[in-house]
């Protein structure tokens, strides 16, 4: 487990674009700076809306999961964290 960032140090976040997301955003990685001392999941979406306007009409539909497991907006993110944005799927 990794210390808590101290203040006025950034978190960075590994991210993974599944599907449509990685063809908006122009690749299927990125990694990003989050400049708050507890970040959570919310506070990653929001500096993606910042990062990756492309996305403002996607982001809120989007699943986010944490290593391998699904999780809320309310969830904290550790330094290095791998994160993968699912778009919805449909089919039949």
């Amino acid at each position: 487990m990794s210390a808590p960032p101290r203040a006025g140090t950034t978190t960075a976040i590994h991210l993974t674009f599944f599907g449509p997301l990685a063809s908006l955003t122009g690749s299927r990685t990125r990694t990003i700076e989050l400049k708050e001392d507890r970040p959570t999941v919310a506070s990653l979406r929001s500096a993606l809306l910042h990062e990756c306007p492309e996305l403002k009409d996607h982001l809120h539909h989007v699943a986010v999961a944490v290593e391998t497991e699904i999780v809320q907006d309310s969830t904290p993110l550790e330094a290095e964290a791998r994160v993968s944005l699912l778009p919805p799927v449909s089919g039949g």
